[in-house]
């Protein structure tokens, strides 16, 4: 029983040793521990204001973004006014094209009329010289192209 009682007591002595190296052990880390949190702490308030600087970031790019989008849609409104007075522009020309080719038209015959007259003419003095005219009637049919000019320009301002 003694020989029991010594192996109890040897058994309980190394678990005391043991006890004793892990409760150093445990002690040593305890240590250790306060350092470990603060550098946790630490590291906790570094990702805290980095996540602020990380959403302050997109708030910014949000704002640009929205800034970017206000302009392009201004800018569409923009190029649409554009287009429009473009297409209103070219009209314009066109319909202006197109009156100075009526325009050119209404010359080019008034100026065929006014040849045609002047020739009639011509060919009536000439004819008037031919019979032994007087001078009066000779003065009268010289003056028949300006007349004749009269006539057609007060029958084109009457046709328009």
């Amino acid at each position: 029983m003694a020989e029991n009682l010594s192996n109890a007591v040897s058994n309980l002595r190394k678990i005391i040793t043991d006890i004793l190296g892990s409760t150093d052990a445990l002690t040593k880390s305890s240590g250790k521990l306060p350092a470990v949190s603060a550098q946790m702490a630490t590291s906790a308030e570094e990702m805290n204001t980095q996540s602020d600087s990380v959403v302050g970031t997109t708030e910014q790019m949000s704002d640009n973004i929205n800034v970017m989008d206000s302009a392009a849609e201004e800018m569409s409104v923009n190029i649409r006014d554009v287009t429009s007075s473009a297409e209103q522009m070219s009209q314009n020309m066109n319909a202006v094209a197109t009156a100075i080719e009526e325009m050119s038209s209404l010359i080019k015959e008034v100026a065929r009329s006014t040849q045609k007259g002047s020739h009639i003419a011509d060919t009536a003095y000439q004819a008037a010289d031919s019979l032994d005219m007087d001078e009066f009637e000779r003065i009268r049919l010289s003056d028949f192209p300006g007349q004749l000019r009269s006539v057609i320009a007060a029958s084109d301002n009457s046709a328009v």
